[in-house]
């Protein structure tokens, strides 16, 4: 959030936001061999939601630390 160290840390490590996101949805259920009952939405598994104050797949960036849940549903 700083900007340090300068030119980020481990650059060639970070996700992109699409990857992000099936990170902490498709590819925790698929690590814990649960992704018949989670990870996506599909009728009959298990889900849950989170709305935000903004798109975090659209917004800038250096918005994203500014984003506030709403509501978890």
């Amino acid at each position: 959030m700083e900007g340090r160290p300068e030119g980020g840390f481990q650059i060639e490590e970070v996700f992109t936001r699409e990857e992000a996101l099936r990170v902490m949805a498709i590819w925790v259920a698929y690590s814990r061999f649960e992704e018949n009952q989670k990870g996506n939405i599909e009728a009959g598994k298990f889900s849950d939601f989170m709305i935000y104050s903004q798109d975090l797949m659209s917004i800038p960036v250096s918005e994203t630390p500014n984003t506030m849940a709403k509501k978890s549903l």
